[in-house]
């Protein structure tokens, strides 16, 4: 698997289990809750899961298409999606990892001459700009498979 070839799987959903783990602490009226969510499921038979909320748009027997990566376990990470049943289209963002991957770079390399902070900022603005860099050849690729299915229904009679 290489860090930015994407799979284009289509498919009916089913087996599809949502989990929430919810993680904080309060004190005295005060604190900070943190909810994940992740969405389990098969397309066509083959596992499939979805990090975030954008599982709720999609149930059981809906048709989707879909952009990921596939891992050595055999499990497809689902980057972006297009639910075909109810017409949503869920893109990955860019623009929030590519300003903050700008920012931490700009500031590490001015930085440059101190010690710890090029240390910090440096890796975490590179992490930041491959994840915007990602998320954007993912949206490429449902954008292309999202074209090349009404090129096939305009062709079809």
């Amino acid at each position: 698997m290489s860090l930015f070839t994407f799979e284009v799987r289509r498919g009916w959903v089913s087996n599809k289990q949502d989990m929430q783990t919810i993680s904080g602490q309060m004190n005295r009226g005060r604190g900070h809750i943190k909810t994940k969510h992740k969405s389990a499921f098969t397309i066509d038979g083959k596992p499939a899961l979805l990090n975030g909320s954008a599982g709720l748009y999609f149930s059981n027997e809906d048709e989707i298409i879909a952009t990921g990566q596939t891992t050595s376990d055999g499990v497809f990470h689902i980057a972006n999606f297009k639910n075909l049943s109810s017409g949503v289209i869920q893109h990955g963002s860019t623009v929030i990892p590519a300003l903050m991957g700008g920012c931490c770079l700009f500031i590490g390399v001015w930085t440059y001459f101190l010690v710890i902070t090029p240390i910090l900022f440096i890796p975490l603005g590179m992490f930041g700009l491959l994840g915007a860099f990602k998320a954007m050849q993912a949206n490429k690729y449902l954008d292309a498979e999202l074209t090349n299915q009404k090129l096939n229904q305009s062709v079809l009679p």
